[in-house]
């Protein structure tokens, strides 16, 4: 009997150690498994930590040490954390609302926990902007974080650099504007000087030639004497006639009495008149609002590719329109139906289409050219409304 009951309590005690050993073995894998994940954690070169979902911060990795300087007995739980990692009190409220918002969310979608930028304050009192992210696992949380402060100092850097740069475009840039304004104002000083020269001086002289001529051709003893004199009388009307034309085409006294508007009127009448072109001018209220300086670019312009209209487009009839574009700017078009040619092989009208978007661009405006064979030509200038001081 004894020796049945001895026998019994082996077979049970067999079952229980059965039974006890793979709880055993579980129990120490798990260890195993921790220790090794702790080891990892700890050898990471990325800052980490494990927060419970008490708060308590059960543990942080020697990155982490190194790059805060604080110490498990500094940073207990989060709430320490807080208190010394964000001493500012508004941006420490936000930077706790957008964590656990972020940690809310994760938990609720079985997603990692978003992660973002924070600016957080070590133990020196140095600022270190960190990415920190995380996930959720059981009933802790690994907060990790990247250090990108060397990047975000990189970048400001980069965008200082970028800053001055663009400072000294716009400076350059209003330096060119200004050369360019001073070009115009001085073409315009000696476009007056010479049509004064023409009117004031060379006209008078080649009149008093004239009269010169005449009075020789009334007392002229000889047919072929006057026959002379009239052919002499003949070729100075035309030099007066050119001089007068040069004096008119130099300084078109309308841009300066009349205004932008009407200037285009008159170069359409003088279209027509000299090349038997039709112009049709459409003019907005903003040519109002353009300076001379401004006019006097815009009129040559207009004068130059008319007269490119004439020379090869092969038709005699075009538009002229000036609009609002945008608040501050106005656009100039010129277009035609003409015979049109491909942009890319420009050809003879190459210097004066690229004079006039260089001045364009130096005004700080723009030209651009649409045109299409057999289809026409547009031409259109975006150009500022107002000039910084007018002519002298």
């Amino acid at each position: 009997m004894t020796q049945k009951l001895e026998s019994q309590f082996q077979r049970k005690k067999k079952v229980r150690v059965g039974r006890i050993l793979p709880k055993l073995g579980l129990e120490e894998s798990m260890r195993e498994n921790e220790a090794l994940l702790r080891k990892i954690i700890e050898l990471s070169p990325m800052s980490m930590a494990i927060v419970g979902m008490d708060g308590t911060i059960e543990y942080i990795n020697r990155k982490a040490i190194e790059t805060f300087g604080y110490s498990p007995s500094d940073i207990p739980t989060m709430d320490e954390w807080w208190a010394k990692a964000y001493p500012d009190k508004a941006y420490r409220k936000k930077t706790i609302s957008q964590w656990m918002g972020h940690v809310q969310r994760a938990l609720v979608e079985q997603a990692e926990i978003k992660g973002d930028e924070y600016r957080v304050t070590c133990k020196d009192g140095a600022v270190k902007t960190m990415y920190i992210f995380g996930v959720p696992v059981a009933s802790k949380v690994f907060v990790m974080f990247n250090d990108v402060t060397p990047y975000k100092t990189l970048q400001r850097e980069l965008e200082s650099v970028r800053d001055g740069l663009e400072g000294e475009v716009r400076d350059r840039t209003t330096k060119l504007q200004a050369l360019a304004e001073e070009i115009i104002r001085v073409e315009h000083r000696e476009r007056r000087r010479i049509a004064y020269i023409l009117h004031e001086d060379l006209q008078q002289w080649l009149v008093a030639a004239k009269f010169k001529v005449g009075e020789f051709h009334e007392h002229s003893p000889t047919a072929s004497a006057r026959a002379v004199a009239d052919r002499a009388q003949h070729m100075l009307d035309k030099a007066i006639e050119v001089t007068r034309t040069l004096t008119v085409d130099l300084r078109p006294p309308i841009i300066h009495e009349r205004g932008l508007k009407m200037a285009l009127r008159w170069l359409a009448a003088d279209m027509k008149h000299k090349f038997a072109m039709s112009v049709q001018v459409k003019v907005a209220a903003v040519a109002e609002r353009v300076s001379e300086e401004m006019g006097i670019f815009v009129f040559e312009a207009v004068r130059e590719l008319l007269l490119n209209v004439i020379k090869h487009a092969g038709i005699r009839t075009a538009v002229v329109q000036i609009k609002p574009d945008g608040r501050d700017q106005f656009k100039v078009e010129v277009s035609d139906k003409g015979r049109g040619f491909d942009p890319t092989c420009i050809g003879k009208r190459k210097f004066g289409l690229f004079s006039i978007r260089e001045r364009a661009d130096i005004l700080n405006g723009s030209m651009t050219l649409v045109s299409q064979r057999k289809k026409g030509t547009r031409i259109e200038l975006i150009l500022p409304v107002i000039s910084r001081r007018p002519l002298i």
